[in-house]
């Protein structure tokens, strides 16, 4: 059975990342409206405030066993976002790590 989280459930962690995203649904849309130049950045931003939200897009696994389901949302990928920037600066010193130095782990 799946559980809806709460705030007081998730780790600081997530609680910070819940906090940088509710900054940005709270006011993204007055600050654009006073920062019309500032549209480029719009679809960045939409694509952050979606990312892990099962409703922006979702795949669905059924565990054979218990045939509990489990739906895991997809990520933006974008820098902007803290949990996807950290799996792209993680992504990225493994790069760097391996091309400096070959088959060290």
């Amino acid at each position: 059975m799946l559980v809806p989280f709460t705030l007081s459930a998730m780790t600081p962690l997530e609680q910070g990342r819940n906090v940088f995203k509710q900054i940005f649904t709270d006011g993204w849309a007055a600050f654009l409206g006073r920062h019309p130049r500032l549209t480029a950045v719009d679809e960045v931003v939409q694509k952050m405030l979606g990312c892990g939200d099962p409703a922006k897009g979702h795949a669905l696994y059924l565990c054979p066993d218990c045939l509990e389901r489990h739906v895991v949302a997809f990520s933006c990928k974008s820098r902007f976002s803290l949990s996807c920037a950290k799996v792209y600066g993680q992504n990225w010193v493994e790069t760097v790590q391996e091309m400096l130095h070959p088959g060290v782990k």
